[in-house]
């Protein structure tokens, strides 16, 4: 499963791209813009959104890949983050930072070192000293 482009009633033939993600018991479709965050865990990926975490067997690569064109960034090798949602960035040590969402959890996601310059490029900002 990945991206469905469907038409919108009434749109104008506007199409709008949806994730279909496949569980194991059923297929969750979500709006990409959704997404919070993924994680890998073991050989499958978690996909947050605000509402719910669906589990599917893709690699993080994969889903990255499903998700181009979208305001996503690697930030660690195990995490994929909707930009989006990010509200601040908070160092953390050696160089590494950890990113917090704005979610109601206000999770906290690493940010590896090789990471940190572009995720602040791409946040459209440089880091202040």
């Amino acid at each position: 499963m990945g991206l469905l482009t469907s038409a919108v009633p009434g749109g104008g033939g506007f199409r709008r791209p949806k994730l279909l993600v496949d569980d194991g018991e059923k297929t969750v479709v979500l709006h990409p813009g959704a997404v919070q965050y993924a994680v890998r865990n073991g050989r499958a990926v978690e996909i947050h959104t605000d509402s719910l975490t669906v589990s599917a067997k893709w690699t993080l690569a994969e889903l990255e890949e499903r998700l181009a064109g979208f305001n996503f960034f690697r930030t660690h090798r195990s995490y994929l983050v909707n930009l989006e949602y990010v509200s601040a960035i908070e160092p953390w040590f050696n160089g590494a930072y950890t990113v917090i969402l704005n979610d109601r959890a206000r999770t906290k996601i690493p940010v590896s070192r090789n990471a940190v310059k572009e995720l602040f490029e791409r946040l459209g900002g440089r880091r202040s000293s």
